[in-house]
């Protein structure tokens, strides 16, 4: 709504330009490559998982809780079944979320719970003096498991 003429239009541009187009902040979505997936869409697909599933929420801020969400991934899934799931409540990178996943994968597939997974991938970049390991949350039972070992 600045004046062509103002010199702070040009300076304000990017940052208009960067917003003018961003999602509903009452609403729960993931960017992924080619398109963004809404909770809302999900919500209206009527399906259960496996019993006791272990979902692994891998993006920024999968497992945001806020005063101005109607509603979360986090909850979704549980509602569906899910027995675990693993998210995050802040931005995080791709050079950090991908070892860390590795690392719980790991230890599901060798038959620990996802509990135990966690908490292991944790210590272990503690030791290599890395805290992000605490940005990731678990919610639902930290004993849910993979049924029979694979690795």
């Amino acid at each position: 709504m600045l004046p062509e003429e103002d010199v702070q239009r040009d300076a304000l541009r990017l940052l208009y330009e960067s917003t003018r187009d961003a999602p509903d902040p009452s609403s729960s979505w993931l960017e992924l490559t080619y398109q963004r997936l809404n909770l809302e869409d999900l919500n209206e697909l009527d399906r259960r998982l496996f019993p006791g599933s272990i979902v692994l929420l891998n993006t920024c801020e999968s497992a945001l809780f806020s005063p101005v969400l109607a509603d979360s991934f986090v909850h979704f899934f549980l509602s569906r079944g899910a027995g675990a799931v693993i998210g995050t409540e802040c931005p995080m990178t791709i050079e950090f979320a991908h070892p860390l996943a590795e690392r719980v994968l790991t230890s599901l597939l060798c038959g620990r719970p996802v509990g135990e997974a966690l908490l292991e991938a944790r210590r272990h970049f503690f030791g290599l003096r890395n805290l992000l390991g605490l940005a990731y949350s678990l919610y639902g039972s930290a004993t849910a498991r993979i049924d029979r070992t694979v690795i």
